[in-house]
């Protein structure tokens, strides 16, 4: 799993609650993509409308759970293209021209 698709869920158990930046940390998988910086995949999350910031660094699930299903849905998905036929190479995608 993730770490957007962890936080998502973490936050969707703890909906209407506000959530620390240190309580959602605790409770997702420390060997997820310990490269990435939580603060920045919160950002990220509320940039599209997924949390909410609520003051300090507290978080809480955001929009309609319909929406949300559809994106958990498609991460879900690529989780599982990836698993069957092997992660996607951007360098082989993008032109070096």
């Amino acid at each position: 799993m993730s770490i957007v698709e962890s936080v998502l869920v973490v936050l969707h158990e703890h909906r209407g609650e506000l959530l620390t930046t240190s309580e959602i940390s605790g409770q997702i998988d420390n060997d997820v993509d310990d490269d990435v910086d939580l603060e920045d995949v919160l950002a990220q999350l509320e940039d599209r409308q997924l949390v909410e910031q609520g003051e300090g660094s507290t978080w809480t699930i955001a929009g309609d759970p319909d929406r949300l299903r559809r994106v958990y849905d498609s991460l879900r998905t690529t989780e599982l293209f990836n698993e069957l036929y092997g992660a996607e190479d951007r360098d082989e995608w993008v032109s070096t021209e």
